[in-house]
């Protein structure tokens, strides 16, 4: 995936995520798009 992918990627899954949930993100390339 190209790095447009991972943070469309990253943008769609932060609209998942609620205050107070725990997430269980890994470590791929994708999820340091997501945290940063």
């Amino acid at each position: 995936m190209d790095s447009s992918g991972k943070y469309n990627a990253a943008k769609l899954a932060l609209e998942l995520v609620k205050d107070g949930m725990v997430l269980g993100i890994g470590s791929g390339s994708t999820v340091e798009v997501f945290l940063n």
